[in-house]
């Protein structure tokens, strides 16, 4: 998932949606120019749903997931969406809702600690990060003694868009995984793409080779975050022994950083290189959530509530095998079930696998 424009809510004038597949097309009243793969909350949808002959007025999303990836674009005020099948229970707009494009939000302040290279944000309202995950920062404002031109006091923005540089690689033929460590924190995590350029390998038999040797094949996926500074991608096995001699970048993505805590709904932090120069936060930037607490790979995830959930089926299947019966098991499911036979707090990609 990627981010969309803008940040700024806007009104909901018609939608549709398709029961059987769960796709959702969404018109909304200003134009907001979203691209494939871009995230938007979506909230407030008024619909009408017929079960038995009983008719439902219902405000979606219903269960708690307002975060979607954009999977296509019809012009620049309509956009598809997918929110999960219903079975065969039609939906009909009535009214209402707003669309958010992204999760972009205002820097409200920020600080730098020199001693381990902490930089800690705080947006101005909450912010819907993922510990472990990605947000894009952009336009922070900071002074320092050497921010100004030819090292004199005054201020400079963060990111500085400077790269990452590779410092050593380690590549397991047999295996084909590829290590990767770096000058300063990668700030790369499991299953998140990074662009490799220009290392320097030798193999044998062989000789000197430049990774990666296609142009058009940069981008590759975080398999295992070792620490801050090394990571490991899965790439094809060889029967050539490949050792490396120098160079390279290593790249996430601009302003793509980590979230490597967080301290409460509006502040966390990303770990840089430290420096020994003070940095002080003067104004501007934003935070944009790469990924969300709603949606991960389509999976909606609340990880106290699924270990609460898990408990309670736990124990109600063992009642039944204990006692005899399903009356447990029976009454468990029930509570995944609204009064018209539609599920509820299950979301996309989550239904089929329950």
């Amino acid at each position: 998932p990627s981010i969309a424009p803008g940040g700024i809510p806007v009104d909901v004038v018609s939608a549709s949606y398709d029961q059987s597949g769960g796709a959702l097309s969404v018109t909304v009243k200003d134009a907001i120019n979203l691209a494939p793969t871009n995230i938007v909350r979506i909230e407030g949808l008024i619909f009408e749903c017929e079960s038995s002959g009983v008719t439902n007025t219902r405000v979606y999303p219903d269960n708690k997931v307002f975060n979607y990836e954009v999977l296509s674009v019809q012009s620049p005020t309509t956009f598809t969406i997918n929110v999960g099948s219903q079975a065969d229970i039609p939906h009909t707009y009535v009214n209402g809702g707003t669309v958010r494009p992204g999760n972009k939000f205002d820097v409200a302040t920020a600080t730098y600690n020199t001693e381990n290279g902490i930089v800690r944000v705080t947006t101005t309202e909450d912010n819907y990060l993922v510990l472990g995950r990605g947000v894009n920062l952009q336009g922070l404002n900071f002074s320092c003694t050497s921010g100004g031109p030819n090292n004199k006091p005054g201020t400079l923005t963060f990111p500085d868009k400077t790269p990452t540089n590779v410092i050593a690689a380690a590549y397991d033929n047999v295996t084909g995984i590829l290590r990767i460590t770096t000058n300063r924190p990668h700030q790369a995590y499991k299953d998140a793409f990074v662009s490799l350029n220009g290392l320097t390998f030798t193999c044998n038999p062989g000789g000197p080779l430049v990774f990666p040797r296609n142009p058009d094949t940069k981008s590759f996926r975080v398999t295992k975050r070792v620490d801050d500074y090394t990571y490991e991608c899965q790439m094809a096995p060889t029967n050539k022994v490949h050792t490396y001699l120098s160079g390279g970048t290593s790249s996430t993505g601009n302003g793509n950083f980590r979230v490597s805590r967080l301290i409460d709904t509006k502040t966390f932090e990303v770990t840089m290189v430290p420096l020994d120069l003070p940095h002080t936060y003067v104004n501007g930037g934003s935070a944009a959530s790469v990924f969300t607490r709603q949606i991960i790979d389509g999976i909606n995830i609340n990880t106290r509530k699924c270990a609460r959930d898990v408990r309670r089926i736990y124990l109600a299947v063992a009642h039944d095998i204990t006692r005899g019966g399903n009356w447990k098991c029976v009454e468990g499911a029930k509570l995944y079930y609204d009064n018209v036979g539609q599920t509820k707090f299950i979301s996309g990609g989550e239904v089929n696998q329950t």
